[in-house]
This record gives C-alpha cells, sequence and structure tokens, in this order.
C-alpha cells in the first residue's frame, strides 16, 4: 500500500493523500513520459497543498513534445521522499508512483517487398528470405528451425496450456483441477498441413492439431499458421479452439520453444525488472529492461513456475553474435529461461531442489496471451486462488507474435535503459 494515489485526465493529475495525519510537504514529485518505452519529456511536480485523506489537483505540460502517431506513449507519476520524512529511508526514494497510457502503439509494420522461396520436401517445408530460413516439420507441425545466415535463433512453439506446479496451486488443489492441460500439452496429432497461397502472392503454412489422446483426443484444437515475410520475420498466428464445453479452464494459453544456449542475455519492453503475474504486478512499472537469462527466474527452495514477464510489447534474446526478436500484435506474457522449463516440474519431495537445475542442453522460451495468476490469500482453500478475472477462460482464443533476427550491437546505456531509472525502495 502506497500513500498516495494518482489519476490521470487530460492533461490534469489528482493526487489523493492515503496518510491519516500528514500532507504531502514531504515528498518531492515529478513526471516522465516514455515513449515506446524510452524517456523523451519529464519534468518537476509543484504539488499543490493536500491535507490528510484530502485530495488536490495538479497540472501537467503534456503539449510540450511531438507524438509518432505510430509510437506508444506512457506518462510516469512519482512521490520520492524529502530528507527526513520517513526515518530509515533515504532522500530521492520512490515512495508512490502510477504509469497512465497516452497513447497506444500502432500494429507493427512488416516489410512483404522481399521475395520467399518456398521448398517443399518428404517431411518439411522450407521458407527462405534475406538470409533467414525456417524449417517447419510436417510430422509435429512445429518449427523444426529458425535461423539467420545458418545460426539457429529458435525452434518449437508447440501449444502449450500447463505451467509448473507452485505450491499455492497444489495446497488450493489448483494443479489436480486443471491436470487434464498437462496432458493436452504434451499430446497433441496434427490433422491437417496445408500450404496455402494468399491474394497477394504470399505463402503460408497452415498446421491443424487434435489436442489429447485416446480418450481425451480432440477435446481441444489448435491451430498455427506461420508465414515468411521479405525482410525474412515470420508471422505466427494462433488459434486456441476448445471442443468439449464442461473442460476446466487452461492453466495458460500460449506456445512454448526452445532456444540454443547461446541466446544468454534477455531485454524486453514491458514489466520488470523481476518476475510478474497478471495478480502480481502493480510494483512492476513499465519500461525497458535488460538482463542474463540466469537471472530472470527466482530461486524458490523447491522448484516451480518463475520468471514470467507481463504486458511485454517484445523481446529480444541475444548472445554469440546472434540475436532473435519476439513481438505481439498486444501486449503478452513472456518467459525466457536458460534450461529446459520441464525442470520446474514437481517432483517428489527432497527429491528436487533449485541448486540441482543447471543451464541447457537448451533454452526455454513461453509466449501466453493468458494465464492464471498466483493467488494466495491462503494456501489450503478455495479462498486462496486467483480471483476469476486472474484466471484464463475456456474460450475460443486468437493471438499473433512475430519473429525476427534482432540486431546484437550493444546501444549506449542512455538510449537503451533511458526507461530503468533508480525506483528505489518502495511497497505499493
Amino acid at each position: 500500500m502506497q500513500f498516495a494515489d494518482f489519476d490521470a485526465a487530460r492533461g490534469s493529475v489528482t493526487v489523493r493523500n492515503r496518510q491519516d495525519f500528514l500532507d504531502l510537504t514531504g515528498y518531492d514529485f515529478d513526471w516522465q513520459v516514455l515513449e515506446n518505452g524510452k524517456i523523451i519529456a519529464h519534468g518537476q511536480i509543484s504539488p499543490p497543498e493536500v491535507a490528510a485523506r484530502g485530495s488536490g489537483s495538479i497540472d501537467l505540460p503534456l503539449t510540450n513534445f511531438r507524438r509518432d502517431p505510430d509510437a506508444e506513449y506512457i506518462l510516469t507519476l512519482r512521490a520520492r521522499a524529502k530528507q527526513g520524512t520517513t526515518p530509515l529511508v533515504a532522500a530521492g526514494t520512490v515512495m508512490a508512483w502510477e504509469q497512465f497510457a497516452l497513447q497506444a502503439a500502432a500494429s507493427p509494420k512488416v516489410d512483404r517487398s522481399g521475395k520467399v522461396s518456398v521448398t517443399e520436401e518428404a517431411n518439411l517445408l522450407r521458407f527462405a528470405a534475406a538470409g533467414s530460413s525456417l524449417v517447419i516439420d510436417r510430422k509435429s507441425g512445429l518449427i523444426q528451425s529458425y535461423s539467420q545466415n545458418g545460426r539457429p535463433l529458435i525452434q518449437g512453439g508447440a501449444p502449450n496450456f500447463w505451467r509448473a506446479e507452485t505450491d499455492n496451486g497444489l495446497g488450493t488443489g489448483v494443479v489436480k483441477q486443471l491436470a487434464i492441460w498437462k496432458e493436452l500439452s504434451e499430446q497433441r496429432r496434427v490433422t491437417s498441413f496445408a500450404l496455402h497461397t494468399e491474394p497477394n502472392g504470399g505463402k503460408s503454412v497452415v498446421v491443424e492439431f487434435a489436442l489429447g489422446r485416446g480418450d481425451t483426443l480432440g477435446v481441444a484444437k489448435f491451430q498455427s499458421t506461420y508465414r515468411m515475410e521479405g525482410d525474412g520475420s515470420v508471422s505466427v498466428t494462433a488459434n486456441f479452439t476448445p471442443v468439449k464445453k464442461d473442460l476446466p479452464p487452461p492453466y495458460r494459453i500460449g506456445l512454448a520453444f526452445d532456444l540454443p544456449v547461446e541466446l544468454d542475455t534477455a531485454k524486453w519492453y514491458g514489466r520488470g525488472p523481476h518476475e510478474t503475474y497478471v495478480d502480481r504486478k502493480v510494483g512492476a512499472p513499465i519500461g525497458i529492461r535488460r538482463g542474463a537469462l540466469a537471472d530472470q527466474p527466482h530461486d524458490y527452495s523447491r522448484p516451480q513456475e518463475t520468471g514470467n514477464k507481463v504486458d511485454v510489447r517484445w523481446m529480444e534474446l541475444s548472445g554469440t553474435g546472434r540475436g532473435l526478436r519476439v513481438e505481439g500484435t498486444q501486449p503478452l506474457m513472456m518467459n525466457a529461461l536458460p534450461f529446459a522449463y520441464s525442470k520446474l516440474y514437481r517432483r517428489p519431495p527432497g527429491t528436487w531442489k533449485w541448486t540441482d537445475i543447471t543451464p541447457g542442453p537448451q533454452g526455454t522460451l513461453l509466449v501466453d496471451v493468458s494465464q492464471w495468476g498466483v493467488g494466495g490469500d491462503n494456501q489450503w482453500s478455495d479462498l486462496g486462488r486467483p480471483l476469476p478475472q486472474y484466471r484464463s477462460k475456456l474460450e475460443p482464443t486468437r493471438f499473433e507474435l512475430r519473429l525476427s533476427p534482432a540486431k546484437t550491437s550493444q546501444p549506449s546505456r542512455q538510449s537503451d535503459e533511458a526507461a530503468d531509472i533508480d525506483w528505489g525502495f518502495f511497497e505499493k
């Protein structure tokens, strides 16, 4: 709980003082505008005299910068402690903050002008353009490889609805309730594999899966569409369709990829820097972040789901002179880890702990459009489950993302990490 709340509308900000006895004179207020995650405008705020439990308005000069109609703009408001305001809290520490969307970004532009070659083989379908190669396996329906100049960037893309069991999920019975989605993630059958010629002459491959096996085969369907663009990027469209209407809602709805271990650094535009979930994100501001893949998971003593990032606009994974960019047409959830995700699955008590997890032989990238929160009001009853608004729904779901080679040069700290400000210590 922070001591003040902000509400912004049309250039004016309302500040509500949540303190019972103190006014706001012990804090310095400032604002920043982010353009696609980077600070382009900022300034100090002269706060009004707001008494305890009162509110007041602040005017912001938000017209003093030019807007790109295709860019995303976010307003950040902060309150920092003055010297002596709070015992043991250093001057300048952020004590309250909020972010507001000023303008949504336009859809990413795709260059379709280049030539794309398509080669059909017995069990493979190959696309090539601008030094990039995409190979789809007919039997599995998955990406056998996506590479740039012969250097592998990613593979897989399996429909994924399961996550490693958390302590909260075990205690509240969620893991048992949703157990079928582990099978539906691991077992599937390719029912159709078709190469399509689109009206503009481009080609795409559409793969349809029946999820499950035996008695569960076909209780849900999934469709993946891959299209290589002229610039060597790959557009991926995913469609999830539940068939059986009494299934429990899936733990997550997304795609699971394998990464080469050489991609050991993540940079993303979204919430961070720590792990976030739909019900654990208000303490993580939106900005551009970077860190080693090894630093993304939290080392829970018993391995379990960890490392997720929400509201991610794009993520770049890089290392040893190569890079991969993953970008959604909407904010998505992404989780990049330096080991196989299955290493987080529950094992018999006492047989597996965090220090047993080692990097490799491949890394993991999970991309989700939906996922359950972590809950935790308690760990022994339904009351400890995530609130309904923080659960995935059993309904037809569609999402799109784009894979492309990323530049591997290291930008300057000023341009690359302009939004990675020193947030100080705070709780929200």
